[in-house]
């Protein structure tokens, strides 16, 4: 630690301006508590000023206790946890909840606080009665959709037909020209009370909780509780035709399946060749029908790159086969489901407590039976992988709020289920990929209002009991591996709501999270986040663009006084920054391999095109061996055989602990001849890191893509690419590649010695 300066020597009691003191004088003086004087006179006892003084001092005890009381109490919206304090709350009471509200009037009063009065909208009659007669207009169709539903049986109707993309829901009147240039989720609203909102790849989703929660988004997501994430951005698309047709289809875009997944008892999290991650759900084989259904799920920064493909891969089919029965159908689904992520050890719990089979899927549906048995899992990965299920379910809504899931009797153990997973043969089919069964379940919802009628003709402590007109809901649930294993709830794009409504009054601590949360998780158990970690394919590089007009907006915002100049950086011998600071810059990694000009080209050329193909990158993690916490766009060097850095490096020894640092037991280390170091001495390590002097440009191999202080893992990791040379390719294959490397934070001079691994 640095001597104190002479000059400006460090402050002994409280920062000027503090609050502080005031409080403290405050709080002192409503706790003391007056006495009287003695009530005895020449030894004797006089009682009438004895009972005054003992009234005046139970006086002032109380007056104390008041004032102690009221002088550290909060106000309402101050005693609200964070999740329900709104902006608002501090002037309006009807913005805290009912059991505060009369609370919060008074202490308005008392403070003299202006209540805040919501504007009257007026001229709005004609508005009013074009909202009821759409509402009418609906309910008066209700019926006639259940009717034709049952009757047409199987069917698909004109929108998204063969080949067309589906258009965009329309909102609500009152927030339609909100959603002029973006798509509203159909938990937009929730979310938005309750998170940052950004609009990504055409829609308005949540980027961050408002409140701080990366250790506890951590922590639910491995030791307690779950978190879930509104992915009905995912996109879908429904393949229709003959099984060989299909099949022909998805093995032109590179996706192969196992047996097991083309009969439906599983689902495929595969990828589809260099265009993005995309899980594949067959429908089981239904007796009598040809036909055969596959859903593909892709992220909807690949959405239009897969949808091109899929279609130039049916045409060829249907070409090359020359029949019409051999054509595959191509529908867009985008806007008819939605789907939430759920991950965590209460994540199985949460969802039976919310998901109610109706009646008749618990008696002819195999799946909802089983289901019902997941009550003692609390690790969806003990399942078998890829498992699904598909059933219906009630309303959610009739039985808010969600109760604990009762145990079935008998009740298999997690073994039992792993080593058996007794699903019914033959299989029934899948009703959400027909277009009618989902469109019934959307057409009869019941509005809230009606849903609160019923609950309140229930008798007191049980759950309205089912009618004829309650909708039967489709919806598919299986497991997922990505980012950590949990459970994937697919469903009707209207009745994503009621689900997420339910699922955040599960009686489990169930959290929410958004983009940031969501890349967070995958970084914490070391998986690569898509689009941002493949820069492999287009959407890692348009997103890489975004990234780096970010960066450099922030940058110009900045005086010139407070920003870092680039093009100053002492790195080595050289002057300025390694190819465009603003990016992970692998166009100059294919200029040095093609044998261009070295780091003191041009930046503007150096920068990659988005739609080139690049370099051949791995993805590879990195570990740092002491301190530093790299960014993105940090670089990435290898260590030359006579480079200074060499010194640093452990012997293979302390190496084999298997955490990639380096240390050996007792917090050891060894280095280049033997010598060991302790912890005492990693002021040391850092010093020499901080003299050696940056590989040269010459030597860059790559760039990290994320870096970050992992909370898994207790020190710093990062995630990148790196571009092998020929030789370090073949002994990568033989397992003899040295993997040692340094990593500099972009705008610094500093480098830190790590080790990479290879992501399977």
């Amino acid at each position: 630690m640095s001597a104190p300066s002479r000059k400006r020597p460090p402050p002994s009691g409280p920062s000027p301006g503090s609050s502080a003191p005031r409080k403290r004088t405050r709080l002192t003086t409503a706790r003391t508590i007056a006495s009287s004087s003695p009530s005895l006179t020449t030894g004797t006892l006089d009682l009438p000023t004895f009972i005054r003084s003992r009234q005046f001092e139970i006086s002032a005890l109380t007056s104390a206790m008041s004032a102690s009381r009221n002088a550290a109490s909060k106000r309402a919206f101050q005693s609200l946890p964070r999740d329900l304090r709104r902006r608002t709350a501090s002037h309006n009471p009807a913005r805290v909840p009912q059991r505060l509200r009369q609370r919060a009037a008074k202490e308005m009063v008392d403070d003299n606080t202006p209540l805040h009065r919501a504007k009257r909208r007026t001229g709005a009659r004609a508005w009013v009665r074009a909202q009821t007669a759409e509402r009418l207009r609906k309910a008066a169709k209700k019926g006639a959709v259940v009717l034709t539903a049952r009757a047409e049986g199987e069917g698909e109707g004109e929108d998204g037909k063969d080949g067309k993309l589906k258009r965009a829901p329309r909102g609500a009147t009152r927030f339609r020209k909100r959603q002029r240039a973006k798509v509203w989720l159909p938990t937009h609203v929730w979310h938005a009370k309750r998170a940052h909102v950004g609009v990504h790849w055409g829609f308005a989703l949540a980027e961050r909780c408002n409140e701080k929660s990366f250790r506890a988004t951590s922590r639910a997501a491995q030791d307690r509780g779950a978190v879930a994430w509104d992915v009905s951005y995912t996109a879908s698309i429904l393949l229709r035709g003959t099984g060989g047709a299909v099949g022909d289809v998805l093995a032109k875009v590179g996706v192969t399946v196992m047996k097991r997944v083309r009969d439906g008892r599983r689902v495929a999290e595969t990828w589809m060749r260099g265009i993005a991650p995309v899980v594949v759900i067959y429908e089981p084989v239904v007796e009598g029908v040809e036909e055969r259904r596959v859903l593909v799920r892709v992220h909807p920064a690949g959405f239009l790159e897969c949808w091109n493909a899929l279609l130039a891969a049916a045409k060829e089919v249907q070409e090359k086969e020359g029949e019409a029965a051999k054509k595959v159908i191509v529908e867009d689904l985008r806007f008819d489901l939605g789907s939430i992520l759920l991950t965590g050890p209460a994540a199985t719990d949460a969802l039976l407590s919310i998901l109610t089979p109706d009646g008749d899927s618990t008696n002819s549906n195999g799946s909802a039976a089983l289901f019902q048995q997941l009550h003692n899992i609390t690790n969806p990965a003990s399942l078998p992988p890829g498992a699904v299920l598909s059933f219906t379910i009630r309303d959610p809504r009739l039985r808010f709020p969600p109760l604990p899931p009762s145990p079935p009797t008998p009740c298999a153990t997690p073994h039992e289920l792993a080593l058996h997973w007794p699903l019914p043969s033959p299989l029934p089919s899948f009703p959400l990929l027909h277009r009618h069964p989902r469109t019934a379940a959307v057409k009869l919802q019941a509005s809230q209002k009606r849903i609160n009628a019923r609950k309140g003709d229930a008798p007191a402590g049980t759950f309205p009991p089912a009618i004829e007109t309650d909708p039967s809901i489709p919806i598919i649930l299986h497991t997922t591996a990505t980012p950590t294993p949990g459970w994937v709830l697919v469903l009707p794009w209207k009745w994503t709501t009621p689900a997420w409504y339910a699922l955040m009054h599960a009686p489990y601590p169930v959290r929410f999270g958004g983009l940031t949360e969501l890349q967070q998780v995958h970084f914490d158990v070391a998986r690569p986040y898509f689009p941002t970690d493949f820069p492999t394919t287009a959407a890692g590089r348009a997103a890489e663009e975004l990234r780096a007009a970010e960066r450099k907006e922030h940058w110009d915002r900045r005086p010139p006084a407070k920003r870092v100049n680039y093009d100053a950086v002492k790195l080595g011998e050289s002057k300025g920054e390694h190819g465009d600071w603003t990016r992970c810059d692998w166009g100059l990694l294919s200029a040095q391999k093609d044998g261009g000009e070295d780091g003191d080209k041009d930046k503007d050329t150096a920068a990659m095109d988005v739609d080139a193909p690049g370099p051949e990158i791995t993805t590879v993690t990195l570990s740092l061996l002491g301190r530093g916490a790299p960014s993105a766009c940090a670089r990435i060097y290898r260590i030359p055989a006579d480079s200074p850095w060499r010194a640093l490096l452990p012997s293979t020894s302390a190496s084999t602990n298997g955490n990639g640092n380096g240390k050996g037991k007792g917090n050891g280390k060894k280095q280049g001849k033997g010598k060991t170091v302790g912890t005492d001495e990693k002021d040391d390590d850092a010093a020499k890191e901080v003299a050696l002097p940056v590989p040269g440009v010459e030597e860059l191999v790559g760039f990290v893509t994320t870096g970050n202080y992992s909370l898994m893992e207790g020190r710093s990791v990062c995630i990148g690419g790196v571009v092998l040379r020929d030789g370090e390719k073949e002994a990568e294959k033989a397992s003899k590649g040295e993997r040692w490397c340094v990593v500099r934070d972009v705008g610094s001079a500093v480098g830190r010695v790590a080790r990479w691994e290879p992501v399977v």
